[in-house]
């Protein structure tokens, strides 16, 4: 039961090194996470009047598409969990409750912890605390590792800060191999001495972890371009250079698109 923080910069395969992991997870410890799952939903339904659903399939949790791969014409889909909702029951917050000795992958995760927000509900920094008496694996992915909110980062148990990605195709152009090089941390205390020395402090283990497939088959790596695509009714920028254009002659609402300075209320407020 761990906390695990996947880092990097964009297009370092912070998503693909998570389904890869969820892959493996499923592999090596799907059959027992349904097992321990049924059963210690069985123990608790034995005091309730109400029983809790046993599920149908291992519990597994993203916040993403992701669909593999598990034997001739069968796929499996963990179940969806919005981060937001991700936390304990019966606190501060309406949560979605997640079953025991579930593993749960979460991507982009850095404006959900944002550091610089205000501090988090009740019911997710109890979920990061107890996580572990839950039987909970957790995955959490983020661009910058020290962005996130302070209780989370404090009970990460590993974090694995992506260097570069490689990727092997065959002579058609087809993906055959992926290569992750990482560099590994134990606590957010050795994470913290890498940053301070700008990363010549060498407390961390260099590791690599490879798939002979094509991981980006299972999800939607282009899925963040929907975030670019303008609402319905509205439509691309295509304005012209302000050395061909008549501000006084325009609509205010593109005239303001030229006005120099900050605009109010770009800044968030403290």
């Amino acid at each position: 039961m761990a906390i695990t923080a996947i880092i990097g910069e964009g297009g370092k395969g912070k998503t693909s090194l998570l389904t890869f992991f969820l892959k493996q997870d499923y592999i090596t410890q799907g059959k027992q996470r349904m097992r321990s799952c049924i059963e210690q939903i069985t123990a608790f339904n034995k005091a309730r009047n109400t029983p809790l659903t046993l599920p149908d399939k291992p519990p597994y949790y993203t916040n993403f598409d992701i669909t593999f791969p598990i034997g001739y014409r069968r796929n499996f889909t963990p179940f969806y969990l919005n981060p937001y909702y991700f936390g304990i029951p019966n606190i501060d917050k309406e949560v979605q409750a997640v079953m025991p000795h579930a593993a749960i992958f979460l991507n982009e995760t850095d404006k959900i912890y944002d550091s610089r927000e205000k501090s988090l509900p009740e019911a997710v920094s109890a979920l990061y605390n107890k996580q572990r008496h839950f039987w909970l694996d957790v995955y959490i992915e983020l661009h910058r590792g020290m962005n996130a909110d302070t209780l989370v980062r404090s009970n990460v148990h590993k974090f694995i800060e992506i260097q570069s990605q490689e990727r092997t195709t065959d002579n058609a152009g087809n993906v055959i191999k992926i290569d992750w090089h990482c560099r590994e941390f134990d606590g957010v205390k050795s994470y913290l001495a890498y940053l301070d020395k700008f990363g010549n402090d060498k407390n961390y283990t260099s590791t690599v972890y490879t798939a002979y497939e094509n991981i980006f088959n299972y999800y939607n790596s282009r899925e963040c371009s929907k975030d670019f695509i303008p609402k319905e009714g509205a439509d691309f920028s295509q304005l012209e250079q302000p050395s061909t254009v008549d501000i006084t002659k325009i609509p205010a609402a593109i005239a303001k698109f030229y006005q120099s300075g900050e605009p109010k209320g770009w800044r968030k407020k403290e």
